[in-house]
């Protein structure tokens, strides 16, 4: 058992794969943003993504904007009720995400994330890849079927 990001489509779609979620759910909650020189700098900027009490104020880092995984946070269901996305806007920033992975961007975890042992770099990295490669083909079959989705993180 852990947290999970799932994605959740207005309508159901037969044949869909499921989505394990866990590693993306964990490089989500890591992702300290910008690029790795400041990777030291402290806890993760995006966590305010899934802070559904609105208590974490705004984070002042210039960088939060470059963040990886931040471009995820808009489509978290958090307090603000259940709002539908356009899948096509969710699909191109999968495909961004997975464009920078695949140019050789590597997923660190926060080491304070104990949920997968000592798994390295290039393990990490693969399985994001794999959460993001099925999370691609759900978005496409929901652009497809012409219907909306959320993201949610389920634990």
């Amino acid at each position: 058992m852990g947290i999970a990001i799932q994605c959740i489509l207005e309508q159901p779609v037969v044949g869909l794969p499921d989505m394990e979620g866990k590693l993306l759910c964990a490089a989500f909650c890591s992702d300290p943003g910008g690029d790795d020189t400041n990777a030291d700098l402290g806890p993760a900027t995006n966590l305010v993504a899934i802070d559904f009490g609105r208590t974490m104020p705004p984070s002042s880092d210039e960088n939060a904007g470059e963040s990886l995984f931040g471009p995820l946070g808009q489509f978290i269901t958090g307090d603000s009720g259940i709002a539908w996305h356009d899948p096509s806007e969710g699909l191109a920033v999968v495909q961004g995400i997975l464009a920078k992975l695949r140019s050789g961007a590597q997923v660190a975890l926060d080491p304070d994330f104990n949920f997968f042992g000592d798994n390295e770099e290039e393990e990490v990295t693969e399985g994001v890849i794999d959460d993001l490669e099925t999370l691609q083909e759900i978005l496409t079959a929901a652009r497809n079927q012409q219907i909306g989705f959320r993201l949610i993180i389920d634990a």
